[in-house]
Parts: structure tokens; C-alpha cells; sequence
């Protein structure tokens, strides 16, 4: 792609000039004089300068079809990389912050040892901005927690069928529910504890504009509850932490709880977390786990080969 094409895509996705300018390393003066050339050539406005600085229909469009150029250039030099004796490249895999831990390790692992010479950039962020970089060729995948509605420029594979557990230390559960504590455990374990339930303790949760958060914020909402949420945040560890100093507890995706779990192995009984199914009652839950990369991308076999390891690897993890 030339030039011109380069510099409007980089304005169009900074949405202003001088950002687009310190991202090219150029001046101010080459992209502007780069968008000018291209709007004098297609007699059209690409920008809206005011009152916000935005792409205009027809700017609109040559966005979308420079991206399909910007895929479809990048899947044919990859094909003909991956048809040599050595293979090199470069995969960039996004992963939402809250799995991050728990996914990038095995994935580059066994990816490595396969392509030991195709560098693998993976980028941790939430869902939302993941398809959004997914959808304008910043990404070659991502595995997001899907939300209905998504854009139909992306493929999507459901890796996995979300399911939802509350951790709580055993001081917490007995500071909260008294003499009660041992038959609620038990009868959580058995059937669920239901959100209403959960609102009596302190949480930690994921932060505001995660998808978690907002599965946490719709299903309060429609049960017209109120969480006592005492921290945020987006790491694994953290969640277990605090968990684990009677703070607060946690409601998180069954796969996520695997750490808990690895930790508990080598902990006296009385210091395990309690890890107890989540009743939804009948709340919609919007959170399966998708593989999504954009239609339009031609992939080469090592980028074909993670997608699969991806796969196996949330196979194994269920």
C-alpha cells in the first residue's frame, strides 16, 4: 500500500493528524499534505474538521477498503514467507486482560516450540477493543467474551460455554453468615448461590468497561441489587489475593478459578477458598469465550496452526 494510503488509514484509526504524524514518524505537514492530494484526487472530503474531527461517508468508505487491501496485501506476503524452508513472520493475538495469565503462557509454550522463528505479539486488553483492532487489521485474532451483536465483519468460533463461580474464605463465609455458614456451604455447593445472596459480602471485581463487570452491572440491575464492591481489578492474582486476607470475595468464570485451585492443592483444608457454583436464575449471560479474526484476512499455515492451538487448548482447559 502506498504512501497516501498509509497516512489516511493512520488518521482515520488516531483520529487527528498530529497523532497520525508522531505515529508515521513524518511531519504534521507530509500527512496533511498526504490527505490533501488524496481528497483532490477522488473530488471528495475524507474529514469532517469540525465540530469534531471525523471520517466523512466517502471517508468512510475508502477506510473500510484500504483495511480489506491492508489484509489481504498482508496475507499474501505471509503465504509466500511460510512457503520457504525456515519459517518466519509475526502473529499478533490479542487476549482479554482478566485471562491473561491463565491463556498466554501454554499458548506461546506450545506455539514456540512448532514455529520457534514466527514472533508472537499478544496484546492484552478488553473485549471491546480487541474486535475493534480485530476489525481494522491491527490484529490477525483475538479471543474476546462475546456480547450479542457483534460486528459481522468478524469470524467468530465459541471456544468455550461460560459457567460462573464465587470464591469466599472460610473467615469471610463465618463473619457473614454465623452459625448458618456450614449449611449454606453445603447447600451452595449442591444448588448455586444466587446473586441476591452474593450481595451480602464485600467483592472484588473487574473493572468498569470489562465485559465481566458489565454481566456483573446488567444482572444487578435486573434483580435490582446492590454489590459492595471494595477493589477493582483486571489481574488473576489479585482476585486470589484478596480473596485469601478475608477482604472480600470474588465472582469470577469457572475457567479463571483454575489458579485457585492450583493453589489450594498444597493448603490445609481450613485455608482452601470455598469455590461455589453461581445460580444466575434464569439471568441471560453473555460471556462465552470466542476466537474471532477478521473475513476478509488470508492466513498462512503458522497463523492457521495457533488458531487450532487455541482450540485445544480451551478444550483441555473445560
Amino acid at each position: 500500500m502506498n504512501q497516501r494510503f498509509e497516512a489516511f488509514l493512520a488518521v482515520a484509526e488516531c483520529k487527528s493528524m498530529q497523532k497520525a504524524a508522531e505515529q508515521q514518524c513524518v511531519s504534521y505537514q507530509c500527512i496533511s499534505g498526504h490527505i490533501r492530494s488524496l481528497e483532490e484526487e477522488y473530488h471528495t472530503k475524507l474529514f469532517e474538521r469540525r465540530p469534531n474531527f471525523a471520517l466523512t461517508e466517502s471517508g468512510r468508505i475508502l477506510a473500510e477498503s484500504l483495511q480489506k487491501i491492508r489484509l489481504i496485501e498482508q496475507g499474501i506476503s505471509e503465504a509466500l514467507d511460510d512457503a520457504g524452508e525456515a519459517v518466519v513472520g509475526t502473529v499478533k493475538l490479542g487476549v482479554p486482560f482478566s485471562r491473561y495469565s491463565e491463556i498466554v503462557p501454554p499458548i506461546l509454550a506450545r506455539f514456540k516450540r512448532e514455529y520457534p522463528n514466527v514472533e508472537l505479539e499478544i496484546n492484552g486488553e478488553f473485549s471491546d477493543v480487541l474486535e475493534q483492532q480485530v476489525e481494522r487489521g491491527l490484529l490477525d485474532m483475538a479471543l474476546v467474551v462475546q456480547q450479542a451483536g457483534g460486528s459481522e465483519k468478524l469470524e467468530r468460533k465459541t471456544l468455550l460455554k461460560e459457567h460462573y463461580s464465587f470464591l469466599v474464605s472460610r473467615p469471610l463465609l463465618a463473619e457473614i453468615m454465623g452459625e448458618n455458614r456450614g449449611a449454606a456451604a453445603a447447600r451452595w455447593q449442591q444448588n448455586g448461590i444466587r446473586l441476591r445472596e452474593i450481595s451480602r459480602f464485600p467483592l472484588v471485581s473487574a473493572p468498569a468497561g470489562s465485559r465481566l463487570r458489565a454481566i456483573l452491572d446488567a444482572a444487578a440491575k435486573k434483580q435490582s441489587l446492590t454489590f459492595r464492591i471494595v477493589f477493582s481489578s483486571n489481574r488473576l492474582e489479585t482476585f486470589d489475593a484478596i480473596a485469601r486476607t478475608d477482604l472480600a470475595g470474588c465472582l469470577l468464570p469457572q475457567q479463571m478459578t483454575r489458579l485457585s485451585r492450583r493453589l489450594d492443592w498444597n493448603r490445609k483444608a481450613e485455608e482452601r477458598l470455598l469455590i461455589l457454583p453461581v445460580d444466575w436464575e434464569g439471568a441471560p449471560i453473555d460471556s462465552d469465550v470466542a476466537l474471532i479474526r477478521h473475513r476478509e484476512s488470508v492466513f498462512p499455515a503458522y497463523k492457521r496452526r495457533l488458531m487450532q492451538i487455541l482450540e485445544e487448548q480451551f478444550q483441555e482447559m473445560q
